[in-house]
């Protein structure tokens, strides 16, 4: 809620400087906490429009939650807006989801742009993908996205014969020290079967990953790392990873940026424009006014 309601209440105040409503009704925005919760998204949609106080619901932001509130949109022709859901490819139905629109990137346009772009251009066919699946959550972001990028690649072409071979290590983070066990026994079986490795976890993992990486001897020149960065949107700086970490000796810290040369980091990009920087100035002037927190629907 901190960081959505002050670039809502800046658009509701252009909304109104312009005169953009034709009619003469208020235009009232209205606040539910989801937390983030699947269940508790929808009945707060459920409740908006029961008591006809919803033209159009912004959010919810969470892959399930959101997925609920777009089911039951068409049928109370109410829009939904969200920068969600762009990691599930279910969301591309658009018979089941048809009042949906997410504001940022969907599945499809990143999975088209490694299919039809990347792997053409490095004229690379075969690919080992490998994704984080956290414990607590079992379809996370990473999970879902790299699922579907292996289904993607293995898609046959025009003549019927399969574009890429593809395949896949998903291993489950649970936060404890046999994370890492599991990320050398990936690394291992990976080694064998490709030279391009398509990667999706956490930023810090990452890092851990690449260290991991090296002392298996694959920071040679003969491995690439391709690092799919979505993890960025969900930090509060927008600054790509770092091989540099604070509190690491110097030794360790060479050694990961040796590691870093071997990757390929694929991320959204940050607008840089005056208007932009104008819009962040202040959303953030607002956000300093404003102690509030959650997850914004309205």
């Amino acid at each position: 809620m901190e960081k959505v309601k002050p670039a809502i209440q800046l658009a509701s105040n252009e909304v109104i400087r312009r005169s953009l409503l034709t009619n003469q009704h208020p235009f009232d925005v209205r606040y539910g906490n989801t937390n983030s919760s699947y269940i508790t998204g929808p009945l707060i949609a459920i409740d908006f429009y029961a008591r006809h106080q919803a033209d159009v619901f912004l959010g919810p932001v969470d892959g399930p939650g959101l997925a609920a509130v777009a089911r039951y949109s068409p049928h109370w022709r109410i829009p939904v807006i969200s920068p969600g859901g762009g990691f599930n490819y279910h969301f591309d139905n658009k018979r089941e989801y048809q009042l949906l629109t997410r504001m940022l990137h969907s599945s499809k346009t990143i999975l088209h742009f490694i299919s039809r772009a990347i792997l053409p251009h490095f004229n690379w066919t075969s690919v080992r993908i490998i994704a984080e699946r956290n414990v607590v959550e079992a379809q996370s972001e990473c999970y879902m996205l790299m699922g579907a990028l292996c289904r993607e690649l293995g898609n046959p072409n025009n003549k019927g014969e399969s574009k890429d071979t593809c395949s896949h290590s998903i291993f489950d983070v649970d936060r404890k020290n046999e994370t890492k066990e599991k990320l050398r026994k990936t690394l291992d079986e990976a080694k064998i079967e490709a030279r391009i490795l398509f990667v999706c976890m956490d930023s810090n993992l990452f890092r851990d990953f690449l260290l991991m990486a090296s002392d298996l001897n694959m920071i040679n020149g003969e491995y690439v790392f391709v690092y799919l960065d979505i993890f960025r949107l969900m930090r509060k700086d927008m600054n790509l990873i770092s091989w540099y970490k604070n509190g690491s000796s110097k030794a360790e810290n060479d050694k990961a940026r040796r590691a870093f040369e071997t990757v390929l980091i694929l991320a959204v990009k940050r607008p840089d424009t005056e208007r932009y920087q104008e819009f962040s100035h202040q959303v953030n002037a607002l956000r300093n006014r404003t102690n509030t927190s959650g997850t914004s629907m309205t």
